[in-house]
């Protein structure tokens, strides 16, 4: 069985890949088995194998792969047919995980770029001027939807690094980026952001002034 890794924060994009696997298994007559996080993904693929010769096999959350299955899943691999996509969204798969899976096909990434991280961090009290800079450098190669979405992700994060820090579902050094990020607010000034943000987002939808209109004024009003 051939095995292909999809990771990185785009959702969307990700997404969209794994429609054209998908769309290319079914126009090959394959069964398809998508496996959400919590599921017994090995016990899936083996008895899905029984029923259909070929299949897709889609894993949503590596994690669904125990260390015990990757090793049943390296000697069994051989015998099976079709195609296993292991999928992360948010985060890239371990390189010691990777290392220990049978041979991998290929590895496709969906990363933001680089320059939409570096405005998210840079929300923060006093530093609007540069805020504001970044904001239009984003949006001029970005839907002004998506960066709407990741700023409500940013400021839902910062909340709750000030509440509960210990429960953020990230690694480390994602952890310790919002950590240093949320020092920077007191707890009101994020409540009141998120507030704000729920209103402009009601607003937008009223408005003809457009989403840029409003996420500009955040940004003036809200980080100066």
């Amino acid at each position: 069985m051939e095995i292909i890794v999809l990771q990185g924060e785009d959702k969307l994009a990700l997404e969209k890949r794994l429609s054209v696997f998908i769309a290319e298994a079914r126009k090959r007559k394959w069964g398809v088995n998508r496996i959400s996080a919590g599921e017994a993904a090995l016990e899936k693929i083996f008895l899905s194998d029984l029923f259909t010769p070929k299949n897709l096999f889609i894993i949503d959350d590596y994690k669904s792969l125990s260390n015990k299955d990757v090793k049943h899943l390296l000697k069994k691999n051989d015998n099976l047919e079709g195609v296993l996509v292991i999928c992360s969204s948010g985060d890239s798969i371990p390189t010691s995980f990777l290392k220990n899976l049978p041979k991998i096909k290929k590895i496709e990434n969906f990363n933001y770029p680089k320059i939409i991280f570096q405005f998210l961090d840079s929300i923060y009290p006093k530093n609007a001027k540069n805020s504001l800079a970044l904001l239009h450098q984003v949006l001029y190669r970005e839907p002004p939807e998506l960066v709407f979405h990741l700023i409500a992700v940013r400021l839902r994060d910062i909340y709750w690094s000030k509440v509960d820090p210990s429960t953020l579902p990230y690694s480390s050094w994602q952890v310790e980026r919002i950590e240093r990020q949320a020092a920077k607010f007191d707890l009101e000034k994020v409540k009141d952001l998120i507030n704000e943000l729920a209103k402009y987002d009601v607003e937008a939808k009223r408005s003809s002034l457009g989403l840029t209109f409003y996420l500009d004024l955040l940004i003036t009003k809200h980080i100066k």
